[in-house]
Parts: structure tokens; C-alpha cells; sequence
């Protein structure tokens, strides 16, 4: 299995950019196997205030990385054979991720979708 989390300049794949991605990877006894974390410098858009308030990245953060494209054969390699892959609103990673041709495991469960059936209502469970 692997635990994935991107962090974006936006919500759509065709404006926005990948400028975080953090993935481990678990066996079946919850142990980590590997780890991929890395930022990339944004081509279509700069980060917003509002970005880096939510993500606590910085234009500066990301000034001197690759942009996600220079990653894809580390993420290629790291998701491949991989059947399951597990986050937090995970169909928005997961879009991302094919928009920017990166060939996803057929599974996902959604931690979202889980807190919102184990835990009491809230107004958010981001």
C-alpha cells in the first residue's frame, strides 16, 4: 500500500501545479518500505498567499526545485505494481496525478470518506 499527499497551487490540473508530493510506502504489517518527499517549482502559476497559508510553503521554498515533470520517472518507479493507494481526498491527488500522465494503482480508499462514517459531525474534515 502506499499513503500519498500533494500539495497544489489550485484545485485544477490544467491551471494549477503539483508543488508537494509525500507518498510512503506500507506492507501489510504497517511497516514503512520506502518513503518519496519532494517539492517542485510551479511552471503554470505562482503560489498564492492563500496556498502557503494552508500549506506553510513558500515562493522561496520552491525557487531552486524541479518542477513535478523532472520527478516523473522517481514517482513512476515508486507507484509502480502498487494496488492500493491511500489519502485524504484522495480522487483529488489521484486526478492530479493522471492529469500529469502518472499511472495511478487501481484502488484508492479515501481517509475523508472514512472520517465522515467513524467520526462525530463536523464542519470539516480536512
Amino acid at each position: 500500500m502506499i499513503i500519498l499527499d500533494l500539495e497544489t497551487t489550485g484545485l485544477n490540473p490544467e491551471t494549477s501545479d503539483i508543488i508537494e508530493f509525500a507518498a510512503v510506502k506500507i506492507n501489510e504489517d504497517y511497516e514503512v518500505m520506502a518513503e518519496l518527499s519532494f517539492l517542485c517549482k510551479p511552471l503554470k502559476t505562482q503560489i498564492s498567499p492563500q496556498v502557503s497559508y494552508l500549506t506553510h510553503i513558500q515562493a522561496e521554498d520552491l525557487s531552486d526545485k524541479l518542477s513535478f515533470a523532472e520527478h516523473h520517472a522517481e514517482v513512476r518507479a515508486f507507484l509502480a505494481e502498487e494496488k492500493i493507494i491511500i489519502g485524504h481526498n484522495i480522487a483529488f491527488d489521484l486526478g492530479f496525478l493522471a492529469f500529469n500522465e502518472v499511472k495511478v494503482p487501481d484502488l484508492g480508499l479515501d481517509t475523508q470518506d472514512l472520517a465522515m462514517l467513524f467520526l462525530e459531525p463536523q464542519d470539516s474534515y480536512a
